[in-house]
Formats: C-alpha cells, structure tokens, sequence
C-alpha cells in the first residue's frame, strides 16, 4: 500500500510538471498572440498617425483655400466699393455740373 501511495504521489507531482509546462505553453502561445496583437495595434497606430496627419493636411488646405477665398472677397468687396465711388463722384459730377 506504501508503494501505490509513493507512486500517486510520483504521479501527482508529474501532472503537477506537466500542469506547469502546460501552462508555460500556454502563457507562450498567449504571448506569441499578444506579440501579434501588438503588432496589429501597432499597424493601426500607424495608420491612425497617417490618417490624422492626413486629415490636417486636408484642413489646413481647406483653410488655406477658406483664407484664399476670403482674401478674395475682400479683393472684390474693395474693387465694388471704389467702382461703387467712383460711380457716385460720376453722378454727383453730371449732377452739379447741371
């Protein structure tokens, strides 16, 4: 009966080894997918960057366009405003020249 118990416990311990190797496997195959996870969160981070860098690219374009056009309608706000004058000083000039 001694000898049964002995190798139970011999058992024992080697399920326990293998339990532990199993487990060692497993947090390695774990960790090879957590390497993989990270390099796809990684990828992602990336493009992430890029698409944000790209976004502001595109707004400050957009902004550039904006100012563009902005400085635009200034251009021709002014150039109405000096014709829109010089039409009044005609006016005013044919007026009292009368």
């Amino acid at each position: 009966m001694n000898n049964i118990q002995q190798l139970s416990h011999n058992i024992d311990q080697k399920l326990a080894q293998l339990e532990l190797q199993l487990a060692r496997l497993k947090q390695q195959d774990r960790s090879e997918q957590i390497l993989k996870d990270i390099a796809v969160l990684e990828d992602i981070k990336k493009k992430l960057q890029k698409s944000r860098n790209i976004m502001w690219q595109a707004h400050e374009l957009q902004r550039g366009n904006d100012q563009q056009r902005l400085r635009e309608k200034r251009l021709f706000g002014i150039t109405l405003c000096i014709v829109s004058a010089l039409g009044l000083l005609g006016i005013l000039f044919i007026a009292l020249s009368q």
